[in-house]
């Protein structure tokens, strides 16, 4: 690979990258507080549905919820974008 392309690799990329990792890092939080929701207040994974448990959460352990969903969905144009701009070679570097 040339070093004029993996410049490019990168400089389209690590946007995209650093999204993922904030996914991710967004992931492990919401499951930090659920988990942590549900001990102190000993309720059990298995009971009751997935929409009645939802709405059990108070609002600022069911926030991260919203924020991890919210991640999910315009950001699959974004990354649709960065590949189209990196197959395209329309960047400036």
């Amino acid at each position: 690979m040339p070093e004029q392309m993996s410049a490019e690799f990168v400089t389209v990329f690590q946007p995209a990258l650093a999204l993922v990792l904030l996914t991710f890092i967004v992931w492990v939080y919401m499951y930090i507080r659920r988990i942590g929701w549900m001990r102190a207040n000993r309720v059990h994974p298995d009971r009751g549905t997935k929409s009645r448990a939802e709405r059990e959460f108070p609002a600022d352990v069911a926030a991260s919820s919203d924020n991890l969903e919210n991640l999910f969905e315009m950001p699959v144009l974004f990354y649709f974008a960065t590949v189209v701009l990196y197959v395209t070679a329309t960047t400036d570097t």
